[in-house]
């Protein structure tokens, strides 16, 4: 699961890592060696207006009864991103982090804001040297994903108590008509749709 989260704009010293956070300037940058670094420090990141405004969150979902998120990683932003920048997030995950914590990914899931449904579709379409595929011509399905080296299929999907709560707006308002991506559909087709499997 991936997120961007709104932060309250504000720069602290982190006696841990020894640098001054929440900032979306690389951490060599604002490395505190001396008391004295830290004003020239804060005043480089005011005047290149670098303090951080959202972060873009990574949460590790185990499908596990009783098994709590993990945040596996939070990027600053300074509310800019766009579809390839949470691209290039998701491509660097797959591709470096994810390998580096030999950690198996399923799926990646979002919100479903448009920005992140863009970057899903562009991690779909990522061109790996073996894709998954699934077609059903009777229901006119045509699936495919990629398939990353020493990680497995990875499928995008919306995160489910978003399409909970999607869906129960949709139905309350008394909305007839439903947008997936670049498509529609209405109520009545999925009722149909949903008979024919019976």
């Amino acid at each position: 699961m991936s997120d961007n989260t709104k932060l309250k704009p504000a720069l602290h010293y982190s006696s841990i890592l020894g640098c001054i956070i929440r900032s979306t300037l690389p951490i060599e940058q604002t490395k505190i060696n001396t008391y004295k670094d830290i004003q020239p420090i804060i005043n480089n990141i005011k005047t290149k207006k670098a303090i951080a405004k959202d972060v873009h969150a990574y949460i590790l979902q185990i499908p596990l009864p009783n098994f709590p998120p993990v945040i596996i990683a939070l990027i600053a932003n300074d509310r800019s991103d766009n579809a390839s920048t949470i691209t290039s997030f998701h491509q660097e995950l797959l591709t470096q982090i994810a390998l580096q914590l030999n950690l198996p990914i399923l799926s990646i899931g979002s919100d479903g804001a448009i920005v992140e449904f863009k970057a899903q579709v562009a991690i779909q379409l990522y061109s790996t040297s073996e894709q998954l595929t699934f077609q059903n011509k009777k229901l006119g399905v045509d699936f495919s994903c990629p398939v990353f080296p020493n990680i497995g299929p990875v499928i995008c999907v919306q995160d489910p108590k978003h399409a909970k709560k999607i869906s129960q707006n949709a139905i309350m308002s008394g909305a007839c008509l439903l947008t997936l991506g670049k498509s529609t559909a209405r109520f009545e087709q999925l009722l149909k749709l949903s008979n024919l499997l019976m």
